[in-house]
């Protein structure tokens, strides 16, 4: 097969020397202005072009005709739309206070001149009809600002349509475009579902994980419970050992003390016992060294049998 940058004649197409445009290849041209200016039409009139908040703007009719022509050309198999035109369409616009009710309104004219490459960023003059009062100013500032980018995209949208009409191709690049975007758009649905997956296995393990931390710190509390009653347990019953050892000692104690004093009474009584018998017996020998037994003179009326200590006692009291 022969390159192309060695000017193989097999790929130049030769001029005939007649100037037959064969079968169309060459070139061929279609007027389809009255259709681009009746799509036109459709798109910029009676359309809103901005309404949020307390602005509207409108699009009304057309002032005049629509100036200029469009042509469909087909240049050796390659297909396109041309337009040039010359705009006038009317607008209106109001703006409401905050109670929903119309302060200021406006009409006006938008004067433009646009074609197939200056549709994204042509110039429009934006003209105010009406008298000037206030906020009359601020609707042309935002007829200019927000009403213009709308109107350009509604150009766009006019043109998409037109080429649709008369370029075969752009049905093809939409087709590509649709399953460009149908495969991105699934490529995205892929990947969404695919982190959603991961992030709910991802939730799965925290919530497994904080289950088990969870069951982790039940069961630590549970032990440290289960130790600090034993210890309270442990601590009870060393106290109670304590109190009772305490109780003990004293029990002991007081037993000590009332033995000691049961026995210190015992030995008082022994040392009484002892004093008084040994007092007795001085007695007696005191008797027994004296003068003669004196004789007790009884009652005659009562006998009494006095014991030998009783006499002795009696004796030593002076009795």
């Amino acid at each position: 097969m022969a390159r192309l940058d060695d000017m193989d004649p097999r790929w130049l197409v030769e001029e005939r020397a007649d100037g037959a445009n064969v079968n169309a290849w060459h070139w061929s041209e279609k007027d389809v202005t009255n259709e681009a200016k009746r799509l036109l039409k459709k798109y910029i009139t009676l359309r809103p072009m901005y309404d949020e908040g307390d602005l509207q703007l409108r699009l009304l009719d057309l002032r005049g005709e629509i100036e200029g022509e469009a042509t469909a050309l087909n240049r050796r198999g390659k297909q396109g739309v041309f337009f040039d035109f010359d705009v006038k369409v009317e607008w209106h616009g109001e703006i409401k206070d905050r109670y929903g009710y119309e302060s200021s309104d406006a009409d006006g004219l938008i004067v433009f001149n646009v074609d197939q490459q200056t549709m994204g960023d042509f110039y429009a003059e934006v003209e105010l009809g009406s008298l000037k009062m206030k906020g009359t100013d601020a609707l042309v500032r935002a007829v200019k600002e927000k009403g213009v980018p709308a109107l350009r995209n509604l150009i766009a949208r006019f043109f998409e349509e037109l080429r649709s009409k008369y370029d075969p191709t752009l049905a093809l690049e939409r087709a590509k475009e649709r399953k460009a975007a149908a495969a991105a758009t699934a490529e995205a649905e892929a990947a969404a579902d695919l982190k959603r997956l991961e992030e709910e296995e991802g939730e799965f393990l925290r919530e497994k994980e904080a289950a088990a931390a969870a069951e982790a710190e039940r069961a630590a509390a549970a032990a440290a419970k289960a130790e600090e009653q034993q210890r309270r347990a442990a601590e009870a019953a060393r106290r109670k050992e304590e109190e009772r050892q305490k109780k003990a000692a004293i029990d002991a104690e007081i037993a000590a003390a009332a033995k000691a004093k049961k026995e210190a009474a015992a030995k008082e009584e022994d040392a009484a016992e002892e004093k008084k018998k040994a007092a007795v017996a001085a007695a007696e020998q005191a008797a027994a060294d004296s003068s003669p037994k004196p004789t007790r003179v009884t009652n005659p009326k009562k006998t009494k049998k006095v014991s030998r200590d009783e006499e002795l006692l009696a004796f030593i009291c002076g009795d």
